[in-house]
């Protein structure tokens, strides 16, 4: 029942066996199928290096690619409730989709909320809802507030200007500028390891290629 979950009920699934059992991995890192699509190969080499060698020092980090189109409904406003069990003012901004790194304390912390989200994948829609069609609703609204269920603002920072995290995560998204000597985020993460590891740029080239920032795809939305 409850129409499409996605990725969203093995989430969760993952979280509430966390909070229940009270034994989980300093660091959990959350990815869909087409992760590669939606973020940079070396930016997951680098957050996964600095967790070996027990320098990361984070509790949310998203490692999408590109900022997610703010948007809001009533219908979006009542999931949001439903599942934060607060009202937000602030319109959700995040990144597209939802592959990210989390401390476990912030899943092993929030038992209640993990029950109010699964459960509300099968719940009848909230008031104003009420001529949505259920198919992917949750799981579309959960990709843009998935920082705000860790504890997170639910209007998260860019991570070049996001002051929670380490210094060397704070990273442009791209290279683009007006500056004669703008970013260059490329040549940081690829030298940021000190590791040659050429197989990242050639599948960051790849998967570049098949980039869709609206996420779609990932919630089974696709062109007739």
């Amino acid at each position: 029942p409850g129409g499409r979950k996605d990725e969203c009920s093995a989430y969760l699934t993952h979280c509430l066996n966390v909070a229940r059992a009270g034994d989980w991995a300093t660091y959990t890192v959350f990815l869909q199928s087409d992760a590669f699509v939606h973020t940079r190969p070396r930016l997951l080499n680098l957050v996964m290096e600095s967790a070996k060698q027990g320098t990361l020092d984070i509790t949310f980090l998203h490692l999408g690619n590109t900022r997610m189109v703010s948007s809001t409904s009533t219908c979006k406003r009542a999931i949001v409730e439903q599942v934060l069990a607060r009202r937000e003012d602030g319109l959700p901004r995040s990144y597209c989709c939802a592959q990210f790194a989390v401390r476990s304390t912030a899943i092993a912390e929030n038992l209640p909320l993990w029950e109010r989200a699964m459960e509300a994948l099968d719940a009848p829609m909230p008031p104003g809802c009420e001529q949505v069609q259920r198919r992917g609703m949750h799981c579309l609204v959960y990709e843009g507030i998935w920082h705000a269920m860790y504890g997170r603002d639910i209007q998260l920072r860019a991570r070049y200007e996001d002051t929670a995290l380490p210094i060397f995560l704070r990273i442009q998204e791209n290279d683009a500028s007006d500056l004669p000597s703008g970013p260059n985020s490329t040549l940081y993460l690829r030298n940021a390891v000190a590791q040659d590891v050429p197989w990242l740029d050639d599948l960051g080239k790849k998967m570049g290629e098949q980039r869709d920032s609206s996420g779609a795809p990932s919630i089974g939305y696709t062109e007739a």
